[in-house]
């Protein structure tokens, strides 16, 4: 999965708590860059928590938006263990997110996350 990223995040991504892993940067044009990994879920929840934390919005929050009673749902994509489709991942951008521009692209071939390769 590559994601394209207008904000910069990455330190934020890298430190988080998750042990082995790997992201690859691909730099673009105007400040947008791309991240990519093998680990999709990982990816994911990365980058959830991250804009969850970035605008201050609670689990519970998030549910609200979601118009789901439990936030185990979202919680489950946040911790890894549940992989959305692309449109569910809007969704939960939107929720998390509002007002953020995001591009998501995911690959056919692992061999698209190396640095230097392209899409």
């Amino acid at each position: 999965m590559r994601t394209r990223w207008r904000r910069p995040f990455l330190a934020t991504a890298i430190s988080a708590d998750r042990k082995g892993l790997k992201i690859a940067v691909f730099p673009g044009a105007r400040g947008v860059f791309e991240i990519g990994s093998e680990d999709a879920s990982a990816l994911v929840a990365v980058m959830l928590r991250q804009q969850r934390e970035k605008h201050g919005v609670s689990l519970a929050e998030v549910a609200r938006r979601l118009g789901a009673r439990s936030k185990t749902a979202y919680a489950r994509c946040e911790q890894g263990r549940s992989v959305p489709t692309v449109e569910k991942l809007f969704e939960l951008l939107a929720a998390v997110a509002p007002g953020e521009d995001f591009v998501l692209q995911q690959s056919s071939t692992a061999a698209s996350t190396r640095p230097g390769a392209r899409p």
